[in-house]
């Protein structure tokens, strides 16, 4: 496998192949037309998870036989300025950008859920700062990225606690700029996720609140796995080899979750009990869990995903900078719940298995 991070090419050209069209139809179930990229272009972050488990077994690699070209972002909002900009073709973005990139007209279809996010995300505050609740926040800096979850997630905490967004600095970095900027004492405190959320605890941080905790007051959030309008219609194949790798990993994490934690360490360049410590942050769903009205669904009746993307769209709506990607690119307007429910396609899951 080759690894990238935010590289830039050209955009393969595909060739025709009329034998390998029939196999994708038979395999798939659904129409396509008869070209096939030339490799696959898989866009991840540093999330412990399900991703890294298929990325670091080489199990695309192998099921495909073709080149797997991961490239490593740092948050949605990147993720989709590389999907708008036509460098990825499948990935991983949040809930929010998701929501941003359907609103934005970006032409991906919503496949699967790598995970539903709880305490792996959350408001770390710096010891001596004074800030022990979220109303505490007024006139402090806090770091975030923005149009990630994390950024929904703390705008969701100020309105719930009624703080004034005046009144709050708030500063767009990336998790790796955010540690950064907190070894330099530059920020009070950061919304964002681990293996950065980690570094800040370990330098004297304590969590404020998390993006668990939010969930239960209305707020949910979740790992999204995308892949274009154009691969899902030109090699709908290879889509599903992907996420029935995906669901593979889901499986092994509920059944050996050590096994699996050693190849997410390995990626992230952890232990395995840190890899452990980190999965607890998260709750990850096979297909068949996926398939339930609580998620993706069915082809025929789309689950509750439809009302979490159009209730971050919402969001978005009131908050525009939550919708956020590429250097300027800010999402306005509000779309149809129509638009979302036409956005999902859970007939992946349906042929993943388990």
């Amino acid at each position: 496998m080759s690894t990238y991070r935010h590289s830039r090419r050209p955009r393969i050209r595909a060739v025709a192949v009329a034998a390998v069209a029939a196999l994708l139809l038979a395999l798939a179930g659904c129409g396509g037309s008869s070209s096939r990229p030339q490799e696959l272009r898989i866009a991840y972050q540093d999330i412990a998870g399900g991703a890294l488990v298929v990325k670091h077994n080489g199990w695309l690699e192998d099921k495909l036989q073709m080149p797997v070209r991961w490239i490593r972002y740092d948050s949605g909002s990147a993720v989709n300025a590389a999907v708008n900009n036509g460098k990825v073709d499948v990935g991983l973005v949040g809930s929010t950008g998701a929501a941003a990139g359907v609103t934005a007209h970006l032409g991906y279809q919503v496949v699967w859920i790598f995970d539903v996010i709880g305490k792996a995300e959350a408001l770390v505050a710096r010891s001596g700062s004074g800030i022990t609740s979220v109303r505490d926040l007024v006139g402090k800096t806090v770091a975030v990225p923005f149009g990630s979850t994390s950024h929904y997630a703390l705008l969701a905490a100020l309105q719930d606690a009624n703080v004034n967004l005046n009144d709050v600095t708030m500063v767009d970095l990336q998790p790796r700029e955010i540690a950064d900027a907190w070894r330099k004492k530059s920020i009070d405190a950061a919304y964002v996720w681990q293996p950065t959320q980690q570094t800040l605890l370990d330098d004297g941080g304590h969590v404020v609140i998390d993006s668990a905790q939010l969930a239960h007051r209305g707020h949910f959030t979740a790992d999204l796995g995308f892949a274009t309008a154009d691969l899902v219609k030109s090699a709908p194949a290879i889509v599903q080899t992907w996420i029935t790798q995906e669901n593979r990993a889901v499986t092994l994490i509920q059944k050996d979750p050590a096994t699996a934690a050693k190849a997410i360490g390995a990626e992230l360049g952890i232990s395995d009990r840190e890899a452990r410590q980190e999965m607890t942050g998260y709750r990850y769903l096979t297909a068949s869990q996926q398939a339930g009205p609580g998620y993706l669904g069915t082809p025929n009746a789309k689950g509750k995903l439809v009302n979490l993307l159009t209730a971050a769209a919402d969001f978005q709506h009131e908050f525009p900078q939550t919708a956020k990607f590429g250097e300027e690119k800010v999402i306005t307007t509000n779309p149809t719940t129509k638009q979302f429910s036409d956005a999902i396609d859970p007939a992946f899951i349906a042929n993943a298995g388990g």
